[in-house]
């Protein structure tokens, strides 16, 4: 979720915004590469930042983004979904392969309920916290994350040119969608 302190409704939108993000060296290159002017400003200071224009804007995780009150700070509220956690469950390879075939089946089975669980979860508390914080008077919003994305990409091949990706990590990403 993106929270601003003026409305966000295109890609274009993101130019010259002074948005908070953490000081993690993909986010300052993803912010910066969407034409936002990235500001370190620490988690605990974000909403007085926004309330008084130290940062025009921030982004965070639904819940603690709920918690912190971002949305009375900065009252439009977009949905980027720039950030999607992964649920998964390891087992150790040995451990596996010393099963019968039925049982890894069912481990199998019972790991993609859990996942898809997880992610059912995951959805319902952000469209709770969605609901929150409109009815709470924030201005909730999405736009269209395509120009959004091919703006993104620019920054893969400088990421992974510095190293901080393997060489075709994001597209292999991308092909586990497809």
């Amino acid at each position: 979720m993106t929270f601003s302190n003026k409305a966000i409704s295109s890609a274009a939108d993101f130019d010259g915004l002074k948005m908070r993000v953490p000081e993690i060296k993909t986010y300052l290159e993803l912010w910066e590469t969407l034409g936002a002017r990235p500001t370190r400003l620490a988690w605990g200071e974000v909403f007085l930042g926004l309330k008084t224009g130290v940062v025009e804007a921030a982004e965070g995780p639904v819940s603690a983004a709920y918690a912190a009150k971002f949305h009375e700070a900065a009252p439009f509220v977009v949905r980027t979904d720039h950030i999607l956690t992964a649920t998964h469950i390891l087992v150790g390879e040995a451990f596996y392969q010393s099963l019968s075939p039925e049982l890894q089946q069912v481990v199998t089975d019972a790991a993609k309920q859990a996942t898809q669980w997880a992610r059912e979860q995951a959805q319902k508390e952000t469209e709770d916290m969605i609901s929150k914080m409109a009815a709470e008077g924030a201005q909730v919003s999405e736009i269209e994350l395509g120009p959004v994305r091919e703006k993104a990409v620019a920054a893969v091949t400088r990421m992974e040119d510095a190293g901080a990706w393997s060489k075709g990590l994001w597209q292999s990403v991308q092909d586990l969608a497809d």
